[in-house]
C-alpha cells in the first residue's frame, strides 16, 4: 500500500513539474472551413471504407469533376469500386483513365 502512495505521489508531483503544454487543434477549427471538394472527397472516401461502392463511385464522379489535379488516386479508386461491384468493362474504363496520369 505504501508503494502506491509513492507512486501516485511521484505521479502527481511529476505532472505538476513537467506541464503539459496547451494542444493546439488547428486542424479540427479549420475542418469546418474546408472547401466542398475536400469534403465531398472525404465523404467518398467514407463511403468507400464501409463498402457502399455505388454511392462512393457518385461522390467520386462528382469530385473528378470538380477536382483538376490528383486525379489518379480518384480513379483509381472509382475502378476499385466498379470492380467491387462486378463492372468489368466501367472498371477497365477507369483503370485505362488512372494509367493515362
Amino acid at each position: 500500500m505504501k508503494n502506491i502512495r509513492n507512486l501516485i505521489t511521484f505521479l502527481l508531483l511529476e505532472s505538476y513539474l513537467y506541464p503539459i503544454p496547451p494542444i493546439e487543434f488547428k486542424e479540427i477549427k479549420n475542418r469546418d472551413a474546408q472547401n466542398p471538394v475536400e469534403k465531398n472527397l472525404e465523404k467518398a472516401e467514407n463511403l468507400f471504407t464501409e463498402r457502399r461502392f455505388p454511392e462512393a463511385i457518385e461522390t467520386y464522379k462528382e469530385v473528378l469533376a470538380e477536382k483538376e489535379n490528383d486525379q489518379s488516386t480518384i480513379l483509381k479508386k472509382v475502378a476499385q469500386s466498379y470492380s467491387a461491384l462486378n463492372d468489368a468493362e466501367q472498371c477497365v474504363d477507369f483503370l485505362e483513365d488512372y494509367l493515362r496520369f
